[in-house]
């Protein structure tokens, strides 16, 4: 047994340096780094696993061997899990409200929403060590609308994050639009709407803009979550409604990408199970699809500058749309490696080095 573990762990550190060398570290570094660890911590790990009647190796091996239960499962599970957390803390603050003689009928819903709103920061900056560029180009005027479209991930943390960051320095005027099956998910409903989520009806969206909020939304919604992948196309289609709003209320469209998000989950894409997955989002509208990950991918949002519609030279609901499609596309391009790459994403999260944000740099160097 013990030969046979250290011979993989062997082999996957040997294929690991390989990798690691493209970005410029020595042929043995995780070797190295290992077998001082190892040296390191032996002492303090044999004597109370011995104590246990186990062997290092073994834990080892267990260890390995649970691995794809831990990106399959245990990760995304953890990350479903936060979700009932924030419900739970609107919960509590609600009941806490109700206790009180004092205090607005909707004041519960902001504090909920703070508390909510510096959790998800907390862990965003932990566990990927988020950043947003750009913050500064939104209207600081309150009574200014403005909206704001997104590239939709698999999983959509970085709207999250973003949503997070907007409610503690930008007013608490945001509002998000998401899809329709969120609000039938157990214990959803609430948690959206004390986050200030609408389902996107053209009444709801007028209705948000009148009031002078920040709308972000994903024009490809659950769409590009299911047919984008690690090459970060833009798939929007014929949608266009965010596009009519902007034309009818003037307001300006800010494109929002985030560098990686697409290395913190992965959709299992093996066919034919793939294929499946894709007829029966087609069929039923709902993404059927198994993910993995949970990765603590280096996450950076980039707000875009905003496409403004001049008041004298109107644009038409359609060039609007193509304008604001060939920004995301430009954004994504300037911001993003391609292809994507999980231990790249991984290594910028850990690295020191300063690490360009500007691909096209790069490229032209």
């Amino acid at each position: 047994m013990s030969n046979c573990v250290d011979v993989t762990i062997s082999t996957a550190l040997r294929f690991c340096d390989n990798v690691f060398a493209s970005f410029g570290f020595n042929g043995d570094y995780l070797k190295d780094t290992y077998s001082r660890l190892l040296g390191f911590f032996s002492p303090y790990v044999q004597t109370p696993l011995g104590l246990l009647g186990l062997d290092v190796d073994f834990v080892i091996w267990i260890i390995c061997v649970l691995a794809p239960f831990i990106l399959i499962v245990l990760l995304p599970l953890i990350l479903f899990t936060l979700f009932y957390v924030s419900y739970f803390i609107i919960n509590l603050v609600k009941f806490k409200h109700h206790l009180s003689e004092f205090g607005h009928a909707r004041c519960w819903k902001k504090a909920a929403r703070f508390v909510c709103a510096i959790m998800w920061r907390t862990l965003g900056r932990l566990w990927h060590g988020y950043e947003i560029h750009g913050l500064e180009k939104l209207p600081d005027n309150p009574e200014s609308p403005a909206l704001l479209v997104y590239y939709h991930g698999e999983i959509p943390l970085d709207c999250y994050y973003l949503m997070a960051e907007l409610v503690l320095e930008r007013h608490d005027k945001a509002k998000a639009v998401a899809d329709r099956f969120l609000f039938h998910l157990p214990g959803w409903r609430t948690m959206l709407e004390v986050f200030n989520v609408i389902i996107g009806s053209r009444q709801e969206c007028e209705n948000a803009l009148e009031k002078g909020s920040f709308l972000v939304l994903a024009p490809g919604g659950t769409r590009e979550m299911m047919y984008s992948d690690h090459h970060y196309q833009v798939h929007w289609g014929s949608r266009v409604g965010y596009a009519k709003l902007a034309v009818k209320y003037k307001v300006p469209v800010y494109p929002v990408f985030t560098r990686n998000i697409r290395e913190v989950f992965r959709f299992v894409r093996l066919w034919p199970l793939w294929s499946w997955q894709l007829k029966l989002y087609e069929k039923f509208k709902f993404p059927f699809a198994l993910v993995y990950g949970g990765f603590p991918s280096k996450l950076i949002t980039f707000i875009g500058d905003p496409v403004s519609l001049d008041p004298h030279n109107p644009l038409e609901v359609e060039e609007l749309n193509l304008k604001v499609q060939q920004s995301m596309r430009d954004l994504i391009q300037r911001r993003q490696p391609m292809p994507g790459s999980i231990l790249r994403a991984i290594y910028e999260r850990f690295t020191f080095r300063n690490v360009s944000l500007d691909t096209s740099v790069d490229q032209s160097s």
